[in-house]
C-alpha cells in the first residue's frame, strides 16, 4: 500500500549477479515504513466503479508506535472486487458473455525490534479469475489462488569502533493452486477423441510449492 512506503530506491544497471536473473535491467527497492514514521493510527477505506459494476473495494490500517525501547509497525490492506466489466462479443466458442476480472487478496506486514534485534513478517493471500480463460473461453468457474510469506529475524551487536556482529536467519514460503477450466462440459464434439470428457469438459490444475530458508 502507498501509504506504508517511506521511500523507493532504483538501482539502474544489470544486478543479476546479486540479485537473480530478472534484474537484467535495473532493481527497485520499495523500502516500508518504520515505526517512528508510521507513528499512530492510520485507517482508510475506498471503492472503483467503472460503468456497469463495482471494480474493487479497499480498506487499510497501517498502526505504528514505540514504548519502554519497543518498537512495532504493522499493515493490513484486504481488496475485494469483481473487476472491470469487460464484456467478449465471442469466445473461442462463439459464445458472448463478461472476462472473469474477480480479485480477492489480503496482506499484512509487520516488523518489531528492541534493541539490536529486529523480526519482521509478510503474509499474502490472492484469489481471482483467470479473465478470458487459457484456450480463450469464457467459463466463470477457474479460480487462481496463491498464498506466500516470509519471516526475517536480525540481530546487530557493536563489537567495537570498528567491527560489529550480525546474525540473519530468514524463511519464505509460497504456495500456488490454480484451477483452469479449459473447455466447459458438453463443449467436446461427440466425434472428437476427447468426447469421453465431453460430460467434465477439461480441466486443469497447475500446483506449486515453494520453501526456503537460510541463515
Amino acid at each position: 500500500p502507498t501509504n506504508n512506503i517511506a521511500r523507493i530506491e532504483v538501482v539502474r544497471g544489470p544486478g543479476s549477479a546479486l540479485y537473480g536473473a530478472n534484474a537484467m535491467l535495473a532493481v527497485v527497492n520499495i523500502i516500508t515504513k518504520r515505526a517512528a514514521e508510521a507513528a499512530g493510527i492510520r485507517a482508510s477505506a475506498g471503492t472503483e466503479w467503472d460503468r456497469r459494476n463495482n471494480v474493487a473495494n479497499r480498506y487499510d490500517l497501517l498502526l505504528g508506535g514505540e514504548a519502554r525501547g519497543w518498537k512495532a509497525v504493522a499493515n493490513v490492506q484486504f481488496v475485494n472486487g469483481q473487476g472491470p466489466h469487460l464484456p467478449v462479443d465471442a469466445d473461442a466458442l462463439g459464445y458472448a458473455g463478461n472476462a472473469d476480472a474477480r480479485e480477492r487478496y489480503v496482506e499484512v506486514q509487520s516488523a518489531v525490534e528492541n534493541g539490536g534485534w529486529r523480526v519482521s513478517g509478510r503474509y499474502f493471500g490472492r484469489e481471482a479469475g483467470d479473465y478470458y480463460g487459457v484456450f480463450g473461453v469464457l467459463n466463470g468457474r477457474s479460480n487462481q489462488e496463491v498464498r506466500c510469506g516470509n519471516l526475517d529475524v536480525r540481530f546487530r551487536a557493536p563489537l567495537g569502533p570498528e567491527a560489529g556482529l550480525t546474525l540473519h536467519a530468514y524463511g519464505d514460503h509460497q504456495d500456488t493452486d490454480n484451477r483452469y477450466v479449459l473447455l466447459p462440459a458438453g463443449s467436446i464434439p461427440s466425434w472428437h477423441p476427447l468426447y469421453a470428457w465431453n460430460g467434465t469438459g477439461v480441466i486443469g490444475e497447475t500446483l506449486a510449492r515453494d520453501l526456503t530458508g537460510g541463515a
